[in-house]
């Protein structure tokens, strides 16, 4: 997949069993309870350092921590332990037999599995390999399977031994190599233990049929195989419930109430058809209310003429928007009629009132409801001409607009902001569009010196069932593999899609998330380049895909595979602002670690988190990685975790995706953060949340085809730190003779009171108020309705202004 430093390589790979480490006699089976909430159970020790060797057990408290749960090892700091305990899981493991011959133990594998073919019923398959290490082709055999992983190893090659998950081997070449195993076919318990693997392993349809031919095998078993039925019937029931709460709670209600046929029946417990009940009865209430609600707002509508005085021009604003709420209302935003609802039986309030709390809670928030309808009315016609701003290229128009909002009631920047916060997105699809298939759309960037013009950028969206633009969904920015396309990564996401049911069938789809994957690498290119172009590629998309589809911004992760995890690692450190969690897999940092390594406290008071997933035997990555991986792991304030698959090479991990998604539901973007240090060699990363540099020395960048840098050129750095008490900027750290701005929201700062810089240029203390041109450009920019800035202040030559 990309070349290799051949000597660099060839001097970490060594001869040693690839078998699993004899842990010394502390390291014990726990369950780990994580500061972020996450779970990792296994048997748990510590290291003092990662590399492609460690000696676990050495660590100590300040150090880094290992759980090994037979398939993987994961590594995080020490100190992000909350809480562990003992665990005591006798899981079923049986042993495959299998002819391996005898051969010269050989260099462990390096570099990339090219290819891997499926299994055969003799638990055989071929795969083919690159690396510097010995790549080829080679034979592998089965000889443990377990609940959750089995174990492969090299035929006629000693020292290669993999793990590769349960779940990924087909259903009839397990059944037929665990059967294999019985020497004697009249031992029930040998048939049971596959029965309980099964079960152990959650393959529920695999234990109902194992079961079922040990019924027709042993007819008189009736009281052993009622226990296992009814153990299995509790089980897949459990199992079916839980998706069907992820399908309702991800928005899927239709999909989660389709799915309670599956379970109800004799086997189900009381319990669980009494969850079920409740599950459904919610769904129900949820369309009684929303009729309800319906109905009780126009009712009140028609009251409305005998006290309506604002004219026909407001009168036809209300209907059209009394229209709207009703053609719109669903379980999503019937929250922001909370107050009209509880209002509307309320004889002291007049409709014109009731009818105020609608339109307002309609288009700002319950929370934030009003009572003057002709306020309420200056919201919408507010409402339509951020629309027109956000959405036009007409820089005078945009300028007319912010006289035209000065005028209303409602162009108040407080008021505009809840406006946008409750928007939908400016250039949201027409409902007639089709959103189940993936979506094809493009975002133009400007050329690269070499090319000499823009060209244009594709990226490719894939929504979530029952997609509604009034919901905030989760998103993940995922980069594809050199090599691949953007259709390739989006489908290992978001699985492929299925005409017939209308949907795609991966686990993006599961958890409801939105998938974004912009086509980013350069025409000709395979290699990741740390250049601009590549980087204004993915953030065009998102920004695009900003104002087009309803995604929660502190929710949005990046994630890559091979060069596309080089970008998403280099990315995620550029703009760490953007992304609730950034996900590389089988990635590189680069040659000694490259920019990564010296700009890695970035990610530093845990302002932004990363998990990285790599094989075991990707020596190529590790032997970079591991710079930039021990600073993070050994070091407290840093967010950061590393899934290593044991015997594995760089590959894309599948298997991984669950965990993933898990991993993801504990992470939230960080906006307003109080205090951070953020480092750039490049000059278009001058921004570092909420302060921004221009006019950066040129001698303190390396551009990338100039790497390495020189010695004595460190990475520009830019760091502030804000006291919310005082509502006090008491560090803003940037170059000598720069332009700093410092961006303010009242998610970190009060508007209320004067806001105080100090420790760079003039002291400054001044009440600041908040602009509406600042908000609208923002957004327009950035495309960020949940967290814009409302306004900003200039630091050149020494004195602070507002601006």
């Amino acid at each position: 997949m990309r070349s290799k430093n051949v000597a660099r390589i060839l001097a970490v790979c060594v001869v040693i069993a690839a078998s699993s480490i004899a842990y010394p006699a502390k390291a014990q089976q726990q369950i780990l309870t994580l500061n972020n909430g996450l779970e990792c159970e296994g048997l748990f020790t510590t290291i003092l350092e990662y590399s492609e060797k460690f000696a676990p057990g050495d660590g100590g408290l300040n150090s880094i921590a290992m759980v090994d749960d037979g398939l993987r090892r994961v590594f995080f700091n020490y100190h992000h332990i909350a809480q562990n305990v003992p665990a005591e899981h006798p899981f079923q493991r049986i042993s495959i037999w299998q002819e391996l011959g005898v051969g010269q133990s050989m260099t462990l594998r390096d570099g990339n599995l090219v290819r891997a073919g499926p299994f055969n019923e003799m638990g055989h398959r071929e795969v083919t390999t690159t690396g510097t290490a010995g790549g080829g082709t080679f034979v592998q055999a089965i000889t443990e399977i377990t609940p959750t992983f089995f174990r492969v190893v090299a035929v006629r090659d000693e020292g290669w031994e993999m793990k590769l998950a349960t779940t990924t081997l087909p259903s009839d070449v397990l059944i037929k190599l665990l059967r294999r195993q019985i020497n004697d076919p009249n031992s029930i318990s040998k048939r049971l233990e596959i029965v309980d693997l099964l079960l152990q392993a959650k393959r529920y349809q695999d234990a109902n049929s194992e079961l079922k031919s040990v019924q027709t095998d042993f007819p008189d078993l009736t009281e052993e195989i009622s226990a296992k039925r009814q153990i299995l019937s509790q089980q897949f029931a459990r199992q079916v419930l839980s998706e069907i709460r992820r399908r309702i709670e991800n928005g899927q209600s239709a999909i989660g109430l389709a799915m309670t046929e599956r379970i109800k029946g004799p086997d189900v417990s009381a319990e669980i058809l009494a969850e079920i009940l409740s599950l459904e009865k919610g769904v129900l209430q949820s369309a009684a209310d929303l009729e309800s609600a319906k109905q009780l707002l126009r009712q009140q509508l028609a009251l409305l003429p005998q006290e309506n005085k604002l004219g026909a021009e407001a009168t036809a604003t209300i209907n059209l928007t009394v229209d709207e709420i009703c053609n719109e209302l669903d379980s999503n935003n019937l929250p922001r009629l909370a107050t009209f609802v509880r209002l509307a039986a309320d004889a002291e309030q007049t409709a014109s009132q009731k009818i105020a709390f609608a339109i307002s809670g309609w288009t700002i928030g319950s929370g934030a409801a009003i009572d003057n309808l002709a306020v309420a009315v200056a919201l919408v016609e507010a409402r339509r001409l951020i629309i027109e701003y956000l959405t036009s290229e007409d820089l005078q128009r945009r300028q007319d607009i912010l006289v035209e909002l000065a005028t209303l009631e409602s162009g108040d920047p407080q008021y505009l902001a809840k406006i946008i916060e409750h928007m939908t997105p400016p250039l949201a699809p027409s409902t007639e569009v089709n959103l189940r298939e993936p979506i094809e759309l493009f975002v133009e960037i400007s050329g690269t010196p070499a090319e000499g013009k823009p060209r244009k950028v594709k990226y490719i969206v894939q929504l979530p069932p029952q997609y509604d633009r009034f919901r905030r969904y989760p998103c993940i920015v995922a980069l594809h593999a050199e090599g691949q396309s953007p259709e390739a990564q989006l489908e290992w996401w978001a699985g492929a899609y299925n005409p017939k049911l209308e949907m795609a069938m991966g686990q993006a789809t599961r958890h409801g998330y939105i998938v974004i994957a912009p086509e980013w690498s350069q025409p000709g290119e395979r290699d990741f380049a740390f250049s601009a172009s590549e980087h204004v590629a993915v953030l065009k998309s998102l920004r695009d895909a900003l104002r087009r589809f309803a995604i929660d911004t502190d929710r949005v992760y990046l994630a890559g595979h091979f060069a596309g995890g080089d970008a998403a690692w280099d990315i995620g450190l550029c703009y760490p602002d953007l992304w609730a969690g950034v996900i590389p897999i089988s990635a590189a940092a680069g040659p000694g670690g490259k920019y990564a390594f010296r700009c890695y406290e970035t990610a530093a008071n845990k302002n932004l988190a990363f998990c990285f997933v790599s094989g075991q035997f990707d020596f190529g990555r590790i032997v970079d990685n591991k710079l930039v991986w021990n600073k993070w792991l050994q070091g407290r304030d840093y967010d950061v975790t590393l899934v290593e698959y044991q015997g594995r090479l760089a590959e894309t991990f599948a298997e991984e995706l669950p965990n993933i998604f898990q991993w993801m539901a504990r992470h939230k973007r960080l906006f307003a953060v109080g205090e951070f240090t953020g480092r750039t060699l490049r000059p278009w990363v001058r921004q570092f949340w909420w302060v921004e540099v221009d006019k950066i020395p040129v001698e303190d960048f390396v551009l990338p085809p100039l790497w390495p840098p020189k010695e004595k050129i460190l990475s520009t750095q830019l760091e502030g730190k804000f006291l919310p008490g005082q509502n006090k900027f008491v560090r803003v750290t940037v170059p000598k003779g720069t332009i700093a701005t410092i961006w303010l929201s009242p998610d970190l700062v009060d508007f209320s009171k004067p806001i105080e810089i100090s420790g760079r240029g003039n002291d400054f203390r001044e009440a600041i108020q908040p602009s509406r041109k600042v908000l609208l450009e923002d957004i327009r920019q950035r495309g960020d309705r949940q967290h814009p800035f409302w306004a900003k202040v200039v630091c050149e030559k020494a004195t602070w202004r507002p601006e």
